[in-house]
């Protein structure tokens, strides 16, 4: 369906829908979780692993788990994305349940924002690689470089800022076949913005040499498959949404040795070791750190290609076992 009529589609079909803002509650999951809860005959041995919620689900898990009973299983709460003034209610209402609810993230940086809106214990996990063995990928030494951006056109993610970078490198780089892109161009369908696809319209003018577009949503094999053939992975991620949000993304390229473009002051530039690295501050200085990347590529690659066999990140099996193992063994949170 063409995206013009697809919008507009989409756009009467979402004006009939409830709509909850960020700062009230939603309860419809809490509900469904509720009657999960009922209906499984979980004992307060067991855990439950409540993964990623949003602002308002989060709002209502914490206006009806206090319902549950004393022999309900334990329940452990993965919030993943900055928390607001609403939160501190939510924490205090939780946290009267004692050992009954335990809270968890996955960087440090948000464990201390969550810390500032009242959760007084908050465990952080280790974040997988997603490989069950890291691949081994020896540095790029010929060829074109392939700039990869992966995950999908949001706004949140800069997708918008590819058309820009690639007409900027375009006569240098592209042309003379030193560089080619290749991008994951799909959205959810409640993702879907004007300016994502006017920004995908463009990226679809330039040639295909220059630029491959995944214009459906690949599978995990292919997605794998598009990230090991990715020689630099573009993150230009907003910085005010991604100061203290981690990406997974990000942590398979570095697994996998390869080396990344990221939004200065965020987790991700913490994380980035800069020997893999750039970074980047706005739309201009994304172009100037690409443009760093092609005077020190081989550095950067062989850093990258080091940092991965030393094996910093825990291979699937292994980061279950540390899940378990941190569930089961909280005292130190």
């Amino acid at each position: 369906m063409p995206a013009s009529l697809r919008r507009g589609l989409l756009g009467i079909t979402t004006n009939k829908l409830p709509r909850v803002s960020g700062n009230k509650p939603d309860t419809r999951f809490a509900k469904q979780l509720l009657r999960i809860l009922a209906n499984a005959h979980l004992a307060k041995d067991d855990h439950v692993f409540i993964h990623t919620l949003g602002a308002s689900e989060f709002l209502g898990v914490a206006e009806l788990l206090p319902q549950i009973p004393p022999q309900a299983p334990r329940l452990n709460i993965m919030l993943r994305y900055d928390g607001m003034e609403t939160f501190r209610n939510a924490f205090q209402k939780l946290q009267r349940m004692d050992t009954r609810v335990a809270f968890w993230t996955d960087t440090k940086q948000l464990a201390a924002h969550y810390k500032d809106l009242g959760c007084t214990k908050i465990g952080v996990l280790p974040i997988p690689s997603g490989f069950s063995k890291v691949p081994n990928r020896p540095p790029k030494t010929n060829g074109p470089i392939t700039f990869a951006y992966l995950g999908g056109a949001r706004g949140d993610k800069g997708f918008h800022l590819l058309p820009g970078l690639v007409e900027a490198l375009k006569d240098e780089f592209l042309k003379t076949g030193r560089a080619r892109f290749l991008i994951q161009a799909t959205y959810g369908i409640s993702r879907e913005e004007g300016l994502m696809a006017h920004a995908h319209n463009r990226l679809r003018s330039f040639p295909t040499k220059w630029v491959s577009l995944i214009e459906t949503p690949p599978d995990a094999a292919a997605f794998r498959n598009a990230l090991l053939t990715a020689d630099v992975l573009l993150l230009p991620y907003y910085r005010e949404i991604y100061r203290r949000r981690s990406s997974g993304l990000m942590v398979q390229a570095m697994a996998a040795g390869i080396p990344t473009v990221v939004p200065s002051g965020t987790w991700l530039a913490a994380t980035a070791p800069n020997e893999t690295s750039k970074k980047f501050d706005s739309a201009p200085t994304l172009i100037e750190a690409v443009y760093e990347v092609f005077e020190d590529f081989q550095s950067l690659a062989t850093e990258a290609h080091n940092f991965s066999i030393e094996g910093h990140f825990a291979s699937s099996s292994a980061y279950s076992s540390n899940i378990i193992s941190l569930l089961l063994n909280n005292s130190n949170i």
